[in-house]
């Protein structure tokens, strides 16, 4: 099962912040999600199928206050 990796809380910021600024980003992962419900998936499955998206998000985050890229989800 994936976890949140040291500072995730951090990650989650990130997102949040980035998801407020970003309109089209917010209507993305809100497609991803609807997208990913509507296939019954798992939990697991439900949240591996997020994270590339959300990794890609917290990316730009991360770039945009000079901050160091880490994964968001470790197995």
């Amino acid at each position: 099962m994936a976890r949140c990796r040291a500072g995730g809380v951090l990650a989650e910021r990130l997102l949040r912040d980035h998801l407020r600024a970003d309109p089209q980003a917010a209507v993305d992962y809100a497609a991803l999600k609807r997208a990913l419900a509507a296939g019954d998936p798992d939990g697991p499955a439900y949240t591996r199928g997020k994270t590339g998206l959300i990794q890609r998000f917290v990316d730009e985050a991360r770039r945009s206050r000079g901050l160091p890229l880490v994964p968001v989800w470790e197995e």
